[in-house]
């Protein structure tokens, strides 16, 4: 059995953080999985052939032949968000787990030294993504506060914005704006929950932006000053294959009065960990594998959240 990985794109529908022109308006064709136990999905140029014999619309993606020119790659677009002179919010990287070297057991670390063997077998189909910060996390972040403010019970001015989304001067004024469009006048946000009007919405205050008329308003946004950093908290974030000890450490962990946050709860501390994901990610990436000869990125236009 073969699962069919299709997502519906329409701004009439609902909207993402990106808009979709007419041409890219309907069902995407992401991917084609086999039904196994092993995660293991068709190549890209297999996908493609399907989803132009069945009139899907085809995910564009290139070819790299390692992880240096995909870093390469992605830090040159991650420059001006866009890939083909259209806004991305990032790339899916599809790659395999290659066989282990001869010369030990592990792979490779980034210290020149072996590390242990990928938890995965040799050929085993491997994804991870590359989000770009800007300007999509901005634009996430209006469309969040946005939500926010419109759910609100009390005064708009009661509404609590993290200090890690209020930290660019555009989005503190974008609060002092959007708060002003909200009291004005709520019927053009009537459905925004719902999905729609979030381009729209985010349009209009960057031709408010442009106009001049925020310069006035830029001098009043006082810069978020960080003063002298004292010792806050310390999280310990154990990252491994299920089965190795992980719950045993959580049991440890509370002989010394210490918090805990299994993983399914851990999108609660999105805001928090997001300064080093890429980070972690990067060093996972050199721990679990030396990849295949041949990587694929997945042209991923608003497809795909945090």
């Amino acid at each position: 059995m073969t699962w069919y990985l299709l997502q519906l794109c329409d701004d009439s529908f609902e909207e993402h953080v990106l808009p979709y022109p007419p041409e890219q308006t309907g069902l995407h064709l992401h991917g084609l999985n086999e039904s196994t136990k092993a995660f293991k999905t068709l190549p890209q140029a297999t996908v493609d052939a399907f989803a132009e014999e069945w009139g899907f619309i085809k995910t564009l993606s290139h070819t790299l032949n390692s992880i240096p020119e995909v870093k390469t790659f992605t830090d040159e677009a991650g420059k001006t968000g866009k890939w083909n002179g259209e806004a991305v919010e990032g790339f899916v990287v599809r790659s395999h787990v290659a066989q282990p070297s001869e010369e030990g057991q592990g792979t490779i670390s980034s210290k020149g030294g072996k590390s242990s063997a990928p938890p995965y077998p040799p050929g085993s189909t491997f994804f991870f993504k590359v989000k770009f910060d800007e300007p999509y996390m901005m634009y996430r972040d209006w469309r969040e506060i946005t939500k926010s403010m419109l759910s609100a019970k009390g005064s708009l001015s009661n509404v609590k914005i993290s200090a890690s989304r209020m930290r660019r001067p555009e989005t503190r004024l974008y609060v002092k704006w959007i708060t002003q469009q909200i009291l004005k006048d709520r019927k053009p946000f009537a459905e925004y929950n719902k999905g729609k009007g979030i381009i729209s919405t985010r349009e209009k205050f960057l031709k408010w932006l442009d106009s001049g008329e925020e310069l006035k308003g830029l001098n009043d946004v006082e810069d978020v000053e960080e003063g002298e950093k004292t010792f806050g908290k310390t999280i310990i974030l154990p990252v491994a294959v299920p089965g190795c000890g992980k719950w045993y450490l959580q049991h440890e962990y509370q002989l010394y009065s210490l918090a805990q946050v299994k993983l399914p709860y851990l999108w609660l501390l999105r805001t928090y960990l997001a300064s080093v994901t890429r980070k972690v990610t990067m060093c996972m990436l050199r721990k679990l594998a030396q990849f295949s000869s041949r990587t694929s990125l997945i042209y991923c236009r608003g497809t795909m959240s945090l």
